[in-house]
């Protein structure tokens, strides 16, 4: 009965170990990188909107300096630190790469995630 006892606290010690170690770092990595991928893709259809609500990149009005335009709180404004259309484009691009990124990362984890699972229930059938 003493050798089940040191058996069975072996394998909880054993189990717990993979829980704190393996698992609890990988759901803050998660958490990490969803919070990251909710940020990029809420900034994603403003950039759209602005975008789409700008005329040809030729044409006069295009070429002003943006700050605000389309979103209703403001007007354009020629300033200099004021975004114009080809950095509106940049930054989309930029997120959108992240975002690919960000969705990689985020398979990888899950599929890490996956394997501990897995290396958890192999804990568990040992009892």
């Amino acid at each position: 009965r003493r050798n089940n006892q040191r058996q069975y606290w072996r394998l909880y010690k054993s189990f717990f170990a993979i829980v704190d170690t393996e698992w609890l770092d990988m759901d803050n990595q998660l958490e990490a990188v969803v919070g990251s991928i909710d940020n990029i893709r809420s900034r994603l259809p403003m950039e759209s909107r602005i975008l789409n609500n700008t005329n040809d990149e030729d044409d006069w009005e295009s070429k002003k300096p943006w700050d605000g335009y389309a979103l209703g709180y403001s007007t354009r404004r020629e300033h200099n630190f004021a975004l114009r259309v080809e950095d509106i484009r940049l930054a989309q691009g930029h997120d959108l790469e992240q975002h690919e990124k960000m969705l990689a990362g985020l398979c990888r984890l899950l599929s890490a995630l996956s394997e501990v699972q897995e290396a958890l229930g192999r804990k568990l059938d040992e009892l």
